[in-house]
């Protein structure tokens, strides 16, 4: 191998480690690369959380959390009796456990989880999403139900779980902050919202 070669080398893989993401900071998309589509480019992309929850649970705050990213812009509502849900809206609820079989009684199942169904061609969701809440984890702290909330309206927006315990996506959610971390905005901003 010549020098100049060896040298080429070298500096190549400098510059991989160099640029590499820091651990707990990979891409963390859904696996089907869903996410909401962006109307006019450069405008950000739109979603509105419709909140049927009602007091107990804090998804004001976490959607005002997520409206920091630049390139989604995040609406909250309080659902009323005529609210319409249409193709970029996700309606909140909060159910008991004899309403959904993934809650179990106490808090034991799953405290929140979010549903949607599968993107199209062009891997941009419409109606249809929604995010469960367990009502029978109503008793819980106020931060626990602030995390969870965080978390399912993060799926929501088009991100999985992370390694990171500084972020609301940390992969067991209320075990870790009640806030997106930097690196979420970062996804949302550069990666899944930069088209």
């Amino acid at each position: 191998m010549s020098y100049s070669r060896g040298l080429f080398t070298v500096v190549l893989a400098a510059v991989m480690v160099l640029t590499a993401a820091p651990v707990g900071q990979a891409d963390n998309r859904l696996g089907n690369y869903g996410h909401w589509k962006v109307r006019d480019f450069p405008a950000p992309a739109r979603v509105k959380f419709l909140d049927h929850t009602g007091t107990p649970w804090p998804v004001h705050d976490a959607a005002i959390k997520w409206d920091e990213a630049a390139n989604i812009d995040v609406d909250w509502e309080v659902a009323g009796a005529y609210s319409n849900c249409g193709a970029e809206c996700v309606r909140v609820r909060a159910l008991a456990n004899d309403e959904d079989p993934l809650f179990g009684p106490n808090c034991t199942g799953a405290a929140g989880y979010w549903t949607n169904y599968a993107p199209d061609a062009s891997y941009h969701w419409g109606e249809g999403n929604e995010v469960r809440l367990n009502r029978s984890c109503n008793s819980e702290s106020g931060s626990y139900k602030k995390a969870i909330v965080c978390h399912e309206l993060g799926h929501a927006l088009g991100l999985d779980h992370s390694s990171s315990t500084g972020s609301c996506m940390y992969k067991y959610a209320g075990g870790a902050a009640s806030t997106p971390g930097e690196h979420q905005y970062n996804m949302l901003d550069s990666v899944i919202y930069d088209h």
